[in-house]
């Protein structure tokens, strides 16, 4: 971040060098004219740098920032798609196993998976449903980890501190150290508040990468 800060500034700096000296907007000099120093020079010492500096940003710009500012939104899509997933095998788990109240502040966080919910319920057995559910549970996740580990670079500091939240819950434990149909009695054997608060850490991460808070630092 102190380092992003630092180039913006030399950028403004210098962009108000050219137009102060090289085009000569302002009344007085960068350097007023005294007689113990020649101010010429040093005036067309700062501005040559000023040039060289902003013709630098713009090489960085086109061959830096640009291509990672393409491939972050690109990031962003690939993230949206393994949370969203992973986001929704869990709650119609947590729905159709826990059968939460629909007042409860969860449901109310998730009134697009509840809605979801409602119409499959319509027209799909639920104990299908769970079954399915439970099984894509474990490859869901390893896909999910696996596209964390590819984008790193691409995930802020609150998306990283959700993350880890999210791989010491006791239900992500669950799938990723006991083996199936084992992982299955763990997870539906789990305490309800581990559901809850695994949960809520999926839905702040799904937040975060619907409002585009990826790392734009570089």
């Amino acid at each position: 971040m102190k380092y992003t800060i630092c180039i913006y500034i030399l950028l403004g700096l210098s962009v108000w060098i050219i137009c102060r000296i090289g085009l000569g907007i302002g009344v007085l000099p960068l350097i007023p004219n005294a007689t113990c120093i020649d101010t010429d020079k040093i005036n067309i010492v700062l501005l040559n740098l000023s040039y060289s500096y902003f013709a630098g940003f713009i090489v960085y710009l086109l061959t830096i920032l640009v291509p990672y500012w393409r491939k972050m939104e690109l990031s962003k899509d690939l993230l949206k798609s393994v949370v969203s997933a992973f986001h929704l095998r869990l709650y119609i788990i947590y729905y159709f196993y826990y059968e939460p109240p629909q007042n409860s502040d969860i449901v109310q966080r998730n009134t697009d998976l509840t809605d979801v919910c409602k119409i499959i319920e319509k027209d799909i057995d639920i104990d299908s449903l769970l079954e399915t559910s439970l099984n894509e549970l474990s490859d869901l996740y390893n896909d999910f980890i696996g596209e964390i580990k590819d984008l790193k670079d691409y995930l802020s500091h609150e998306q990283y501190r959700i993350i880890s939240k999210i791989r010491n819950n006791t239900i992500t434990r669950n799938i990723r150290y006991s083996a199936y149909p084992n992982m299955v009695n763990d997870i539906l054997n789990s305490n309800e508040e581990d559901f809850n608060r695994l949960i809520n850490l999926m839905t702040d991460l799904n937040e975060t990468v619907c409002k585009k808070k990826m790392n734009k630092e570089i």
